[in-house]
């Protein structure tokens, strides 16, 4: 089995369980990482282009009232093997894609393992959530542990979009703290 072929499964396994909101799932999607502008006409116009990247798995958020959408998860994913230069490139990955998207969340799931190799943990500091499991559809005892995170994760997104949206008006949303914390969970 291939890395897309595990992302589309773990992808299917996504769309079949209940969220709190409507969301969309994509495999293979490119995601804008860079506008380079190169050169500016006067004051307002601008000739860029668009770079991007392909994400394993999205999962993005309808807005409804403009038809249009939001990447609030990107989930990267690796099959059986895992080489130090893999968290270290991704990590580096999930900057640039936050660079345009703030509030984007990043993990990456490794498929095939038992449990998260050290390197992985040591190396990706950049990434908000890592897991590890045998098969691309999670083990029964893992699925309401996945399924908790990427819905926080989700929820998280959805705040910090929402907190940066508007972040000039005196009408935004107002927070007054903001915490991020680590869980590990052991076998």
């Amino acid at each position: 089995m291939k890395e897309k072929e595990v992302a589309e499964k773990f992808k299917k396994w996504l769309e079949k369980q209940s969220w709190e909101s409507k969301l969309e799932f994509h495999t293979e999607y490119e995601l804008l990482y860079a506008l380079e502008i190169n050169e500016y006409n006067g004051k307002e116009d601008r000739y860029f282009q668009k770079r991007s990247f392909e994400t394993d798995i999205l999962i993005s958020v309808p807005v409804h009232a403009k038809k249009a959408w939001f990447p609030a998860v990107v989930i990267e994913v690796k099959y059986k093997s895992l080489i130090t230069h893999d968290p270290i490139i991704y990590g580096v990955k999930a900057e640039h894609h936050r660079a345009i998207h703030p509030y984007l969340r990043y993990g990456m799931l490794v498929v095939g393992v038992d449990s998260l190799p050290g390197r992985l943990i040591r190396h990706g500091k950049k990434f908000d959530f890592l897991i590890a499991i045998k098969n691309p559809i999670p083990e029964r005892n893992k699925q309401s542990v996945i399924h908790k995170i990427l819905r926080n994760e989700i929820k998280t997104a959805i705040t910090m979009r929402d907190a940066l949206k508007d972040n000039r008006s005196r009408h935004r949303k107002k927070f007054w703290y903001l915490h991020k914390s680590i869980e590990f969970n052991q076998k």
